[in-house]
């Protein structure tokens, strides 16, 4: 908040923004108005679906999380961040604590590689 009060924050507006080199911002479902994910470009590349796909359980399974504004938009999404990152297997829930197990943890801090 007070990053933002000092003008301090950067709104991405639009969808495939470049943010920083190899980080895009793409927008996701409708949970907020215009919720992005990000893309991490590397070998392999990662999505960071933030809240555009909560547990992994919404991935594999494909359906949408219970309180989604529109079903439709959010398995449309899931099929993007897919291709996005080359594979399902390669998308990072935006809630799930799965993450930690997937992923070294130190702390509540993931490596995602």
């Amino acid at each position: 908040m007070r990053r933002n009060v000092n003008d301090k924050l950067r709104y991405v507006n639009g969808d495939n923004v470049e943010i920083f080199p190899g980080i895009t911002a793409y927008i996701g479902v409708k949970h907020t108005w215009e919720a992005q994910y990000l893309r991490i470009a590397g070998n392999p590349p990662y999505v960071l679906s933030v809240d555009s796909a909560k547990f992994y359980d919404n991935l594999t399974s494909h359906r949408p999380a219970g309180n989604t504004k529109d079903a439709k938009a959010e398995l449309a999404a899931y099929d993007r961040m897919a291709i996005l990152a080359g594979s399902p297997d390669r998308i990072v829930p935006g809630h799930d604590v799965l993450v930690f197990k997937r992923f070294p943890t130190k702390g509540l801090v993931a490596r995602i590689r």
